[in-house]
């Protein structure tokens, strides 16, 4: 025995006593004696036993009294009962059962079916404790692997962020190129405005509501200029996911305005072909436009061998009832072979690209409990898709 159990005898007879007394201590095991029902009760309160021999036949309370006791106090309900008997009846035995008894050593005693019972049932009885012990402590341990779980999920969430946004700082330049751009109207407007009310101001008397006019329009330039650097502020901020029912055909239209200035001095005609319905879609919007970016940018670095009045990158929506698809289409070379790989990381085709465009896309798409595909066009060129679970309307 690697831990000895602790047994308690109990039988009126101090030969049978000392008999098992002896094969149970060789065996290992440490054993109590009592030759009573009533000193094994009393015994039982002190020190509770492992597993406890009980003879049927003894003088004031007998074994069947002695378990029913016993089994009745929530104490020592559990400690399994061996009965002790020479008696061959079956309707004996089956009382034995019926007051809780586990098992039957018979008389005289064979040594090697003595110790096979006590160690079966010393066995059992110790998976019964473990198992209890376990069930007992089972809400702590679902605690602490559910714990566990949501913090290996939000450090998995903080890593996808920080690739997120360190792949948007790559191509801040891009953005960067496209907001200049938007600037320049509402910055020449201003200036325009502002030369035109110093023209004003020299004049007798002072057309005032002619001031208020450019004023205004000084205002609403002004107000055109912060959102478009605004808007460029939250692309490449580092902020916290934050999950916003949003028209997937407003987010394509969004950045359709960003990247059009770049698709233009790459001589690329980009065009939107939108479905008349709107989708709504709950989404991380800067993770979402970050995709679509992704995916155009992809399509123009593809198309760097076709003649500029070849070159045409379409984006476009689909309603599917269940969920809706924003594809980005070109008329490149498409993937070919490497087709499977296109969502490998670090693979790619581009000769200075770190690939690891498509696998941020997909991270980003599957967060957001969708999924992204690519495919050749039978015509030529490459498409990218991905779907997202369509939402009821919340507000619009």
């Amino acid at each position: 025995m690697d831990a000895p159990g602790n047994l308690l005898i109990v039988d009126d007879n101090p030969n049978n006593l000392q008999i098992l007394h002896r094969i149970l201590t060789q065996a290992g095991y440490k054993v109590r004696p009592a030759l009573s029902g009533e000193i094994a009760l009393r015994a039982i309160e002190l020190s509770r036993p492992d597993l406890i021999l009980l003879d049927v036949r003894m003088a004031g309370l007998d074994g069947y009294e002695t378990c029913e006791i016993l089994k009745a106090n929530p104490k020592t309900a559990a400690i399994p009962i061996i009965f002790i008997s020479a008696l061959q009846d079956v309707q004996d035995k089956l009382r034995g059962f019926q007051v809780g008894g586990v098992d039957f050593v018979s008389k005289p005693f064979q040594e090697e079916e003595v110790l096979a019972r006590v160690h079966t049932h010393f066995q059992i009885h110790q998976l019964q404790k473990e198992l209890a012990y376990q069930n007992e402590h089972l809400n702590e341990l679902v605690e602490a692997k559910a714990q566990a779980l949501a913090a290996a999920e939000r450090e998995s969430t903080e890593r996808l962020n920080q690739i997120a946004h360190l792949n948007r700082s790559i191509t801040s330049s891009i953005f960067s190129s496209a907001i200049a751009h938007d600037l320049r109207q509402p910055l020449a407007a201003i200036l325009s405005n502002a030369e035109a009310a110093e023209l004003f101001l020299e004049q007798e008397p002072l057309p005032l509501q002619e001031i208020k006019e450019i004023l205004a329009d000084i205002r609403r330039d002004d107000q055109r200029a912060s959102q478009i650097v605004n808007a460029m502020r939250r692309m490449l901020n580092k902020g916290d996911s934050e999950i916003v029912q949003y028209d997937l055909n407003r987010a394509v239209r969004e950045v359709f305005q960003y990247l059009n200035h770049e698709a233009k001095q790459r001589e690329i005609h980009l065009e939107m072909c939108l479905c008349e319905a709107h989708l709504w879609v709950n989404i991380d919007l800067i993770q979402i436009q970050q995709v679509l970016a992704n995916l155009v940018i992809n399509s123009m670095d593809a198309l760097h061998t076709k003649s500029s009045e070849q070159r045409r990158i379409t984006i476009s929506t689909i309603n599917h009832d269940a969920y809706a698809e924003a594809r980005v289409e070109d008329n490149g070379p498409g993937f070919g072979e490497h087709l499977n790989q296109a969502f490998e990381s670090f693979f790619t085709t581009k000769a200075h690209g770190m690939g690891m465009g498509l696998p941020i896309c997909a991270s980003l798409v599957h967060v957001h409990q969708g999924t992204i595909s690519v495919q050749d066009n039978p015509d030529g060129g490459a498409v990218v898709f991905f779907k997202l679970p369509l939402q009821e309307i919340l507000s619009q």
